[in-house]
């Protein structure tokens, strides 16, 4: 008997971000994952129940934050191909936190940086990283608070 194959591989990823002064985190995948900069992310598991819920646990593991503010859905998928023949699916969220705080990596990352927007924009490797970046800044800029 064969697993059961599913046309998505869901995940999220969560662009944590702090008010002042206005920095963006993003975290640099080892070697062996890629080596890019990135926000935090992975894959919805089974038991998250919901996408909100995978944000928080992968925030916790990748940075050690607890996040106990609400979420921003920022209303942006993507998709691309995995190495293992599914698409994967992205939903991006964000979330503000109270200042930038030296997060405790996991096994997943080698570095991190607190960088202000337009350093952050340059710095993501992806292009729909940035777009989902993008994305946030453009809401908070139109509701005259947050990142810019």
């Amino acid at each position: 008997m064969s697993a059961l194959v599913f046309p998505f591989q869901e995940c999220v990823e969560a662009n944590l971000w702090t008010a002042s002064p206005v920095r963006i985190l993003l975290l640099k995948r080892t070697p062996a994952r890629g080596g890019f900069w990135q926000p935090v992310s992975g894959r919805v598991e089974a038991r998250d129940g919901t996408f909100p819920a995978a944000v928080r646990r992968e925030v916790l593991e990748e940075t050690g934050f607890r996040l106990a503010g609400p979420l921003e859905d920022l209303d942006w998928s993507y998709a691309f191909p995995g190495r293992d023949g599914r698409t994967w699916r992205v939903h991006a969220f964000a979330a503000e936190l109270p200042r930038p705080s030296p997060p405790t990596l996991s096994d997943e990352h080698t570095e991190w940086a607190w960088l202000p927007p337009g350093e952050a924009l340059r710095t993501l490797s992806l292009p729909d990283n940035r777009d989902a970046l993008r994305r946030l800044l453009a809401r908070q800029s139109s509701r005259g608070s947050g990142p810019r």
